[in-house]
């Protein structure tokens, strides 16, 4: 019996035709759209315009990765976990804090201001790790150390 199950982009992982988003990132599959016009396709009754979900998913080869490559070139994996995505940006220190000082003194509050903004870094949102492209030699080796 042949199995009908997509990629998602994002992510790669197996997805029913009949699904909208990912069921491991939660990301819009690129069939969602053809499902929410043709409510019919996910119940599984045959639409002429929809059978392109009956055949399995073929690979797209994006210009900027390269060939074999899951993942976009603006992803990045974390160093310390092995998380795959967007690094979030994380401003150390407390806001509360930052107020109370501009409140009550003015120099110490600039100081502190200061110091949160030249300390933000972006990093890893599970983990809050380092993270590294995944299109630099040492993003690649971290992907193939994680997930092979």
């Amino acid at each position: 019996m042949a199995t009908n199950l997509g990629q998602c982009d994002k992510c790669r992982a197996a997805n029913s035709y009949k699904a909208i988003n990912c069921i491991e990132c939660g990301a819009r599959l690129p069939w969602a759209d053809a499902i929410a016009a043709h409510p019919a396709a996910a119940s599984g009754s045959a639409h002429p315009d929809l059978d392109f979900l009956n055949k399995p998913a073929q690979p797209v080869q994006s210009a900027a990765a390269p060939p074999n490559y899951p993942y976009q070139p603006q992803q990045s994996i974390c160093e310390r976990c092995g998380w795959v995505g967007q690094p979030q940006t994380y401003t150390p220190g407390s806001i509360a804090i930052e107020i109370l000082l501009w409140l009550a003194f003015l120099l110490p509050g600039i100081l502190y201001s200061c110091w949160r903004l030249i300390s933000r870094t972006k990093a890893c949102p599970t983990c809050k790790g380092v993270m590294l492209p995944l299109t630099t030699p040492r993003g690649q080796m971290l992907h193939k150390q994680f997930y092979n």
